[in-house]
């Protein structure tokens, strides 16, 4: 015979665990569009502490940004940036959306 109860518990406890584990940093694919409505394709490789590396579509990398947890309508970039504000706020914003903090 099982108590439920406990059955219960256990279950809430370790789907709590797992949900507050941390998201596997995985590189990631997204569009964005530059100024003039031109989508562009870039790779995006997560490094730690909400810092980003992005990638053109030939594999270079183009940039890397750190978005600010406290205000995520704000980023730093890094001082190689090849990318102009708008298309590197357009990519911001594809990352926390990819990342669950803004939605469409």
């Amino acid at each position: 015979m099982y108590n439920l109860k406990n059955t219960r518990t256990i279950c809430v406890s370790i789907c709590c665990e797992i949900a507050l584990k941390p998201k596997a940093m995985k590189q990631f694919h997204i569009k964005a569009a530059d100024n003039d409505g031109i989508g562009h394709s870039f790779i995006i490789k997560p490094l730690s502490h909400e810092q980003y590396q992005i990638f053109n579509e030939q594999q270079e990398r183009v940039a890397t940004i750190e978005i600010d947890n406290n205000d995520y309508t704000h980023c730093r970039q890094s001082l190689d940036c090849q990318i102009d504000l708008p298309l590197l706020n357009s990519i911001r914003d594809s990352i926390l959306i990819h990342d669950g903090v803004l939605v469409k």
